[in-house]
């Protein structure tokens, strides 16, 4: 069974160059994605991903750019709202959440995720 990242990489196949393209980060920025990449296909621009991933608590997407410069800061635009949307965003569950430096770890997740975290241990 595929994981729902993974089945964002097989529905919007044509931004990846591999269908083993792993995104870097949990389930919880999901809506997020899915969002960027309907908002890539409604503008019409075609690029490539990079790198998807969680990094001090917020998604990072890095893409390669074959376009014209205005569909690049078109594209910057959508990146940059997906990206400032994940830091107000749980990344385990998508409800709301801030960043949090947990253990010298920067996460953004609520407390509901927080507490079942830490009853697990971690």
């Amino acid at each position: 069974m595929l994981s729902t990242t993974n089945k964002l990489v097989k529905k919007y196949s044509e931004f990846f160059q591999s269908p083993n393209f792993n995104i870097e980060c949990a389930k919880g920025w999901n809506d997020i994605l899915e969002n960027m990449f309907k908002e890539f296909i409604k503008e019409n621009i075609k690029l490539r991903i990079s790198q998807i991933k969680e990094k001090y608590g917020s998604l990072r997407v890095y893409i390669e750019f074959p376009g014209s410069i205005e569909d690049y800061s078109k594209a910057e635009k959508i990146i940059h709202k997906a990206e400032s949307d994940s830091f107000k965003t749980c990344e385990l569950c998508g409800k709301e959440a801030k960043v949090q430096n947990i253990k010298g770890w920067y996460s953004c997740i609520c407390l509901k995720c927080r507490m079942i975290e830490k009853l697990k241990g971690n």
